[in-house]
């Protein structure tokens, strides 16, 4: 089973406006990263930048709830 982890930020705080996020995923054994795909609790989704070392930029700003 893949496994994914949040290296930075430590903390998001949804009125940061846009806010990098990058972390690291690991393949199951004898399986690869394909692509590393993201959904938030506000209903943003879409896929990283990168496969076992991932970033990607969110616009938290615009987020309400």
């Amino acid at each position: 089973m893949p496994s994914i982890s949040l290296i930075t930020p430590s903390t998001v705080n949804t009125t940061d406006g846009q806010t990098t996020i990058s972390g690291t995923a690991q393949p199951g054994s004898g399986k690869t990263i394909s692509k590393v795909e993201y959904s938030t609790d506000r209903g943003l989704v879409g896929s990283a930048t990168g496969t076992n070392n991932w970033s990607t930029n969110l616009n938290l700003g615009n987020q309400t709830g």
